[in-house]
């Protein structure tokens, strides 16, 4: 619950202003708009006694009102938009720019549809939150400057509506759980869903080759059979709580107008008075709703909070990111005491985490740098795009860039070569081809610092003595880092270092 609150008071930070401003328009907003049936009831008790100056008063008051009514929620809306799409902003980015740091571990744990839902879905519910915190606090101020008017025409009126109106929030509130739990498992049943449809989408030509896709297809659509009722689950539940967003406050207003109507016939409230209570009754409708959906949407930002909380977690360092830093002739990585020499091709024997985490630490040390991971992922498109994805490069110089990562014989391999359409990760190459296109695609922009994790683990010993020669020859007086524990890289590397 703290970590939550505290990831959603992170995501919300730098607003505090603009939110301060707009809830302040939204009290403003509320409390004028609480008081027209007021204006309203004073305005007929003014002419039930022939007081035209006094119509012409509360006609005067009633137009003020509503003017600040008007202008507080256009200028509240027109602010938290712009904070809305800001913190939805943030929130995406700081999702994408963890996936693309921690791209392996979070593939592994993760479906690319739960990464999307997280951009999509559960960035928005937080966004949501300020206008929905906005509307609670208009509402605060419209009920309570209801209950001091009616606690001045009748304390057992104004009674009733200060402890009626919380405990009806609160039983809504209470009413929230089971929609919330249910939400829950809809997401993930829908997430289980997602990964099984990827798996059988990547898998296809397998199933097909041992008989299995229609097992497969029974066992998706139980899945979807799942997820369906969970959905009417959902469904259900939010109906239930719509219908009594509307009961209860229903009956209160029934209940508050019995108790006005015997205080006129007692001859102790006014006719204006009993209108104005009609009105601030049947109003108390709306607070009680915006309370209502306040509650809601706080508890699908703490859901969709923990969701994107579970990512980030996924992969994530505790070094600084100042851990490896540029200085001279110089790249000097702290945390581990590795110092990588400009121009030189160095080979960096380390395995496992510690060697995805110093070529991050690497990498952030100079801008520019490219970094390629040990599971390298291809988008799908023309092999031509595949390496060259900014289409900044002609055909000579991709062809350069394959044959300098002894990737040309996987392009002579393929029908139409580099017209040859890859399919999402690569699923329609081996793992060696998949290597050696992806270490291309890291050659073919020659950046001045380029950092390999383990690029020859899927290929034989043949090709990868050819890949460690030409990569060599292709880096000659660039600066290479190769984090690898290849006897053939570690033979051409102008340094070799242990980590």
């Amino acid at each position: 619950m703290t970590g939550t609150l505290r990831f959603i008071g992170w995501a919300l930070a730098g607003h505090r202003r603009g939110m301060a401003l707009a809830i302040l328009l939204g009290v403003l907003a509320g409390t004028a708009e609480s008081l027209v049936p007021i204006t309203v009831g004073g305005a007929l008790d003014a002419a039930l006694t022939h007081s035209s100056q006094a119509v012409l008063g509360s006609c005067g008051v009633l137009a003020l009102l509503l003017a600040v009514r008007i202008g507080g929620s256009v200028s509240r809306f027109r602010i938290l938009g712009g904070v809305q799409i800001s913190v939805n902003f943030r929130l995406v980015d700081r999702i994408s720019r963890h996936v693309a740091d921690a791209a392996v571990p979070v593939s592994r744990t993760f479906a690319p549809g739960e990464v999307a839902t997280a951009l999509s879905v559960d960035a928005p519910a937080i966004a949501a939150l300020p206008m929905a915190l906005a509307s609670l606090l208009g509402a605060c101020g419209a009920y309570t400057v209801i209950a001091v008017y009616l606690l001045g025409r009748s304390v057992l009126l104004g009674c009733l509506v200060l402890f009626g109106v919380p405990a009806l929030v609160f039983c809504l509130g209470r009413a929230l759980r089971p929609l919330e739990e249910r939400q829950t498992a809809h997401r993930e049943l829908l997430g289980a869903l997602t990964v099984a449809g990827s798996d059988i989408a990547r898998g296809l030509r397998v199933l097909r080759g041992i008989g299995g896709e229609r097992i497969a297809g029974r066992r998706y659509a139980a899945r979807s059979q799942q997820v369906r009722k969970a959905g009417i689950a959902v469904a259900g539940t939010h109906a239930l709580l719509d219908a009594a967003q509307v009961l209860f406050p229903g009956l209160f207003l029934v209940t508050v107008l019995w108790f006005g109507a015997r205080l006129a016939l007692a001859g102790t409230l006014a006719v204006g008075d009993l209108v104005a209570l009609y009105g601030c009754a049947a109003f108390l409708v709306q607070p009680i709703g915006a309370m209502a959906g306040a509650i809601s949407a706080l508890a699908a930002a703490r859901t969709a909070a923990t969701r994107i909380g579970s990512i980030l977690a996924v992969g994530g360092t505790q070094e600084p990111l100042a851990a490896a830093e540029a200085a001279g002739d110089r790249i000097t990585d702290h945390a581990s005491g590795v110092w990588i020499q400009r121009g030189d091709f160095t080979v960096v024997d380390t395995m496992g985490r510690h060697g995805s985490e110093l070529a991050r630490r690497l990498a952030k040390a100079q801008t520019g740098a490219v970094l390629a991971e040990a599971v390298p992922y291809l988008f799908a498109g023309p092999l031509r795009e595949v390496v060259d994805p900014a289409t900044r490069h002609g055909d000579a110089a991709i062809g350069r860039a394959l044959h300098a990562a002894a990737a040309d014989d996987v392009v002579k391999g393929l029908a139409s070569g580099l017209d040859t359409e890859v399919e999402e990760a690569g699923s329609n190459l081996s793992g060696g081809q998949r290597q050696r296109i992806a270490l291309a695609r890291a050659l073919l922009p020659k950046p001045e610092l380029l950092i390999l994790v383990d690029p020859v683990t899927a290929v034989d010993a043949v090709t990868e003595a050819s890949v460690a020669e030409r990569l060599y020859a292709e880096r000659r007086g660039l600066t290479t880092v190769v984090i690898s524990g290849s006897a053939a890289l570690a033979q051409v590397a102008d340094r070799r270092v242990s980590a």
